[in-house]
């Protein structure tokens, strides 16, 4: 498997993992409407055109549905575990099986009104990848 297939396969799971909205009611501190969503991808050992990818997408985010999803279509069988928001941060773990092995995840985000940031740190053997990810509210949802 070639090096940027590996990297494609961590983003898809990557997007399956933050497809979880929150069941807990009074979420965090977040205001609804379109997002733009800044994911910056670190893969240690890789070269730097492929270690240090950004991505950029927007989606609507609500009270409700309040954890980005990815920009990319998800291809792991993924599951999100311990779900949980304490104020303004939301904070969660995830196992994917993606046909190339187990993959364990785990990720936190802190909003602030109109701004989050947060990160996620992801593994499978041999291979770890951190992503750092920045929201800005754009206005309303269309």
């Amino acid at each position: 498997m070639s090096k940027q297939s590996v990297l494609l396969l961590l983003v898809a799971c990557f997007a399956a993992l933050l497809i979880a909205g929150s069941a807990q009611a009074g979420g965090p501190n977040l205001e609804p409407g379109k997002w733009e969503i800044t994911t910056k991808v670190n893969i240690p050992g890789m070269p730097a055109e492929m270690a240090n990818r950004a991505f950029v997408h927007t989606q609507c985010l609500t009270e409700e549905d309040f954890v980005p999803r990815g920009s990319q279509a998800s291809s792991g069988d993924c599951e999100i575990r311990d779900m949980n928001h304490n104020g303004n941060t939301v904070t969660w773990t995830m196992r994917c099986n993606t046909g190339q092995g187990k993959m364990t995840g785990k990720g936190r985000i802190t909003y602030s009104g109109d701004t989050f940031e947060g990160d996620m740190t992801t593994m499978m053997p041999g291979m770890e990848m951190k992503q750092q990810m920045k929201g800005r509210r754009l206005g309303p949802c269309e």
